[in-house]
């Protein structure tokens, strides 16, 4: 669609007049192609071809991230396995579990939700070093985004990821009387 747009709007050319093969055997003459389009139509027609090709790159960026979920999943048992809802609350902390039923829900900040736009849900997986995580994905398979991450003692944290990290606002409980709710910046309170 775009190599035809300066043929329809109306756009210089060149042609050989002796029919000539070599640029230097022939006279270049300029002539004006016929305009198809009136011109208050051209501002219309550049804003269809814009839309068309916003539409294209988003065609090609999801037909690519689909490629990567595949690609994900095939390599999820490389490092782990999927478990079941109970299977995760399973793994964690009795006393860790005791303070999260006390406290209420623990629950996203819109805005920071809205930050993460191509990322993926999957989970809970259980990995090979006896952690579970549900959550959101990258593409280029690290945790970011939303996600709730159970460790191998039983800690259970709550919040956004960036990068494999914790980052965001988040809250992590560690026995039945301590935890920590507020802002991580790369695994650090």
């Amino acid at each position: 669609m775009g190599n035809n747009i300066s043929v329809l709007c109306g756009s210089y050319g060149s042609y050989c007049k002796n029919g000539g093969k070599d640029e230097s055997e022939c006279q270049l003459e300029t002539i004006e192609k016929t305009r198809v389009i009136p011109d208050n139509q051209i501002e219309k027609l550049i804003k269809i071809q814009s839309s068309y090709r916003a539409s294209k790159l988003k065609e090609n960026i999801r037909l690519n991230e689909c490629s990567l979920m595949k690609e994900f999943d095939q390599n999820l048992l490389n490092f782990g396995t999927y478990v079941t809802e109970e299977g995760m609350e399973h793994h964690i902390n009795k006393d860790v579990k005791a303070l999260d039923d006390k406290l209420q829900p623990f629950v996203p900040y819109h805005n920071e939700l809205s930050i993460f736009k191509h990322v993926f849900e999957r989970g809970p997986i259980l990995f090979k070093n006896n952690t579970i995580y549900k959550g959101s994905w990258s593409y280029l398979g690290k945790r970011q985004g939303y996600g709730i991450y159970i460790d191998y003692d039983g800690l259970k944290y709550s919040g956004f990821w960036l990068d494999d990290k914790m980052h965001g606002t988040g809250r992590l409980i560690f026995d039945k009387t301590d935890y920590y709710e507020g802002k991580y910046y790369y695994n650090r309170f």
